[in-house]
């Protein structure tokens, strides 16, 4: 970034480079992949392409199984649809049955998440197809993976025989851009032009540009990341079993650990002592949780000291 020029800074930022990395790096075509602001964007120009009220009367529905990400139901109702929410079942195992008894023929979008946010719990491919083969045929699956790099799986080879699926993908964690907010949708063209009609033109900036590109260049550093991330997982599933805390083991680069009734007093006390916990409990099945943050490794033991200082305090 530092070698920028201001005739760089100065001009709308030239998007085919940092397309044609994204694509080898996803092993997609690049006319397969579109970049977007942060994936919260990608989101949201589905939300405008697929889920408007029509003139009919008809209004778009979207299915949301929860837990999940609250900007899929809060685009849909911004732009005049409705959210269908599929309840969690037990120990966060993915409700498939449910899912399908949800589709209609008002469904327009599916949200799906592989590994789910706030749970970590990653969801069966073959979950995937099945709901992409029962969707109506104007309808869309969008598969988040903002998590992929750390569960190793993605759907993105699949797409060519499943064009009604788009994956969408980020560059804010494993990476590490989340203030530089670059992400894309990977998916069949006619799929995804709706969805580029939806977009501001030159949304990515183009310090967001050659970022993505330097990021791509280094696949060590995220190896690394990867690497701290397995191993803060396992220092916290110890100091869970040591506090008699339930956690699920988690695909991502965060653990859902249940506090009970000890939540509230968990969350301001590790706050006093500057570290964030993510209070999950009014979330659908995750009643007393909080999502840990399991990254670098120093953090990590910080993090566990400041709880069992605050737990064991409690008690």
């Amino acid at each position: 970034m530092r070698t920028l020029r201001p005739e760089q800074i100065g001009c709308y930022p030239p998007y085919e480079a940092a397309i044609q990395a994204c694509a080898r790096y996803l092993g997609a075509p690049a006319d397969t992949v579109a970049l977007v602001n942060g994936l919260d964007e990608g989101i949201t120009g589905i939300a405008i392409a697929y889920l408007r009220s029509s003139a009919g009367g008809v209004v778009p529905e979207a299915i949301v199984p929860e837990p999940a990400f609250e900007i899929f139901a809060f685009d849909t109702e911004v732009v005049g649809g409705l959210p269908v929410r599929v309840m969690p079942r037990a120990g966060f195992a993915f409700p498939l049955d449910e899912v399908l008894a949800a589709i209609t023929p008002r469904t327009r979008v599916v949200f799906l998440t592989n590994p789910n946010n706030p749970t970590g719990v990653s969801m069966p491919l073959a979950a995937i197809r099945t709901i992409a083969r029962a969707v109506p045929a104007d309808a869309i699956v969008l598969v988040d993976e903002a998590y992929a790099e750390f569960s190793g799986e993605t759907f993105i080879p699949e797409l060519p025989s499943f064009p009604n699926v788009i994956v969408g993908r980020t560059f804010s964690k494993a990476f590490g851009l989340a203030g530089l907010r670059i992400g894309c949708l990977v998916g069949d063209a006619s799929r995804l032009d709706p969805i580029r009609l939806a977009i501001p033109v030159y949304s990515v900036n183009i310090a967001a540009i050659v970022a993505v590109r330097a990021a791509l260049d280094d696949l060590a550093y995220v190896d690394d990341y990867r690497r701290q991330v397995a191993e803060s997982k396992a220092l916290l599933y110890a100091a869970c079993d040591r506090l008699h805390l339930r956690y699920w083991k988690s695909a991502a680069n965060f653990v859902l650990v249940n506090a009970g009734d000890r939540t509230a007093d968990l969350v301001k006390g590790v706050q006093a002592r500057g570290i964030y916990l993510r209070d999950r409990s009014t979330e659908p099945g995750c009643d007393g949780c909080v999502r840990i943050g399991t990254g670098i490794v120093a953090h990590t033991k910080q993090c566990i000291a400041a709880i069992e200082e605050v737990l064991c305090a409690a008690r």
